[in-house]
């Protein structure tokens, strides 16, 4: 199983500490870190993540030994402890358009730029996007599809992008298992496009005078290609392209609808009656 850089930091830092204090994992060890972590004054988005990360590992173990009953209890348990995450909305100002998109290609190599459009194509994840293999690329006419198999929520699921996109991608990256390939062959890291993308709109936003617009220049990372394209999907003026909140949902690999809701809806009010046709058909 893939992990982010983020979650093996969570893992790290508990085991040290288990291991500094002679801890097992259990029940009462965890209730003790997570309290600790608590009273550093931590955000509850990161509580919730550092959670996330300890979960995983957790029940990975459990399902390598076949042990359905501890992993039932230990399931149990993570959703008993909660932390209070304010609620998130996208602003729909704060999200690049596909003009302040283009500006940043003047700043990046051509490889990058061929990333990011992938993801503005898409609205995957970086992660996601990254660990493609060709193999699980297909072409239809204009559209490839793309099977992600390496997601957050561990369920594969496709997107997809223009054909001409995806042959571009083959010429610039000449990738022989991953469709985003080093030139030794390895599989590319994330880091890498963030700190691209982070100088593109430092220097993006030394060209503009508007304010407002230099703050989503400097605000401007992979996950804003992800924000962008649900929000364009959804507010699309051309009913024959607009997307409803429950495709979105699925493209997006959300495992609630009422997350895509809370991060998408929230200043258009249409978007909230349409989401009633769904309520009653969508599992939770």
């Amino acid at each position: 199983m893939n992990f982010s850089d983020g979650y093996c930091r969570d893992i790290r830092q508990f085991e040290n500490w288990r291991i500094q204090n002679k801890c097992k994992v259990n029940a009462e060890t965890l209730n003790k870190y997570f309290s600790i972590l608590k009273s550093q004054g931590l955000l509850s988005s990161t509580l919730a993540r550092k959670k996330q990360s300890i979960k995983k590992i957790v029940i990975l173990g459990y399902e390598a030994k076949g042990d359905e009953v501890q992993k039932a209890i230990a399931e149990k348990f993570f959703r008993s402890i909660k932390f209070q995450i304010p609620e998130k909305t996208i602003n729909r100002e704060a999200v690049p358009t596909d003009e302040q998109i283009e500006t940043l290609f003047k700043y990046m190599t051509n490889r990058n730029v061929q990333i990011v459009k992938s993801l503005q194509q898409s609205g995957a994840r970086v992660s996601e996007i990254l660990s493609v293999r060709l193999k699980d690329c297909h072409s239809f006419g204009n559209e490839t599809e793309i099977t992600l198999r390496e997601t957050k929520n561990r369920r594969d699921r496709t997107i997809a992008i223009k054909t001409s996109l995806f042959k571009e991608i083959q010429v610039v990256f000449q990738g022989k298992v991953y469709l985003f390939e080093s030139r030794n062959g390895k599989r590319l890291n994330r880091r890498n496009l963030f700190t691209a993308m982070k100088k593109a709109g430092e220097r993006a936003a030394d060209d503009v005078t508007d304010s407002r617009e230099r703050r989503v220049f400097l605000k401007i990372h992979p996950h804003s290609l992800r924000h962008a394209y649900a929000t364009n999907a959804l507010h699309e003026t051309d009913p024959t392209r607009r997307l409803d909140i429950y495709e979105v949902k699925e493209i997006l690999g959300h495992s609630n609808i009422a997350i895509t809701t809370q991060f998408y809806a929230h200043n258009k009010p249409s978007l909230k009656k349409r989401l009633a046709r769904f309520e009653s058909r969508v599992p939770g």
